[in-house]
C-alpha cells in the first residue's frame, strides 16, 4: 500500500506541475498584453521569461534525437508565429518510428525533471519539507520552504526552477507520436511494478522501500516547485490586478 500512496502523489504533483504550468504560461501572456497591447511584445516576453528552460527543452530534444541516431538538424532558439501557435523552439530531426520520436519526445520532461530534483535537493535542501508536512502539515511545511531560501543565489536558482519547470512539458507537436508524459508515468509505474508488485517476482522488501523513497524523493522536489511558482506567481497577480482596471479607461 505504502508504494501505492507513492505512486499515487506522484501522479497528482506531476499533474498539478502540468497545470500550473499552464497557467502560469498565461498569467505571463496576460500580464505582457496588458503592459503592451502588441502581440509580438507579449511572445517576446514570455520567450525572456522562459529563455532558460526553453534552451534545456530543445537541448534535451537534440541531444536524444542525435543519441538515438535521428540526425537532427535546424535548431532554432526564436520565437515564431504558426498560426495561432507560437513556437518558442525548434529542433527538426528525421522520424525513427514511433518509440525513438516518442523518446525524443519526452527527453525535455526526463531532463526537467533531473534538473528540478537536483537542485530542489543539492541547492535548497529540499528533504525536510517532506518531514515538516507530516510533522506539521502546511504552516510547518512553509515555514521549511521559507528558510530553504537562505542560500547564495537563492533567487537565481528558484528562477531556474521556474523556468525549467514550466518549459519542460511536451508541446502539441512533442505529444503527437505517443503522448510522451502517459509513457513517462507509464515507465514510472512499471519500474515499481517489476520490482515488487509482480506476485510471482520475488524482490527484497528493502528495495521497493528504496523505490519508493525514491518516488516520494521526486514528489516533493515536485511539490516544492509548485511553491515556488505559486510564490512567483503573486506578483504577476498583483501587476494583473493593477493594470486591468488603468486599461479599461
Amino acid at each position: 500500500m505504502d508504494a501505492w500512496s507513492a505512486l499515487i502523489w506522484f501522479l497528482v504533483s506531476l499533474t498539478t506541475l502540468a497545470l500550473f504550468s499552464r497557467w502560469l504560461s498565461g498569467l505571463v501572456q496576460g500580464v505582457g498584453w496588458l503592459l503592451f497591447r502588441d502581440e509580438r511584445a507579449v511572445f517576446l516576453l514570455t520567450y525572456v521569461v522562459f529563455l532558460p528552460g526553453i534552451l534545456i527543452h530543445e537541448l534535451s530534444h537534440w541531444a536524444v534525437a542525435w543519441l538515438l541516431g535521428m540526425r537532427p538538424r535546424q535548431f532554432s532558439l526564436w520565437p515564431k508565429l504558426r498560426g495561432r501557435r507560437v513556437e518558442m523552439g525548434s529542433v527538426r530531426v528525421r522520424s525513427g518510428g514511433t518509440l525513438r520520436d516518442s523518446l525524443t519526445g519526452l527527453a525535455p520532461l526526463l531532463v526537467g525533471s533531473l534538473i528540478i530534483l537536483l537542485v530542489s535537493y543539492r541547492i535548497f535542501d529540499a528533504a525536510p519539507l517532506q518531514q515538516a508536512w507530516q510533522r506539521g502539515g502546511f504552516g510547518a511545511a512553509w515555514d521549511v520552504f521559507w528558510a530553504a531560501f537562505g542560500v547564495p543565489n537563492a533567487w537565481l536558482w528558484a528562477y531556474l526552477v521556474f523556468a525549467v519547470s514550466n518549459a519542460m512539458f511536451p508541446s502539441s507537436s512533442d505529444r503527437r507520436p505517443l503522448l510522451p508524459l502517459l509513457l513517462y508515468v507509464a515507465i514510472t509505474g512499471l519500474f515499481f511494478y517489476l520490482i515488487g508488485w509482480l506476485p510471482r517476482l520475488v524482490i527484497p522488501a528493502d528495495m521497493m522501500a528504496q523505490a519508493s523513497g525514491a518516488l516520494r524523493t521526486l514528489t516533493t522536489a515536485f511539490a516544492f516547485t509548485i511553491a515556488l511558482d505559486i510564490l512567483i506567481a503573486l506578483p504577476l497577480l498583483a501587476m494583473q490586478f493593477l493594470l486591468v482596471p488603468l486599461r479599461s479607461e
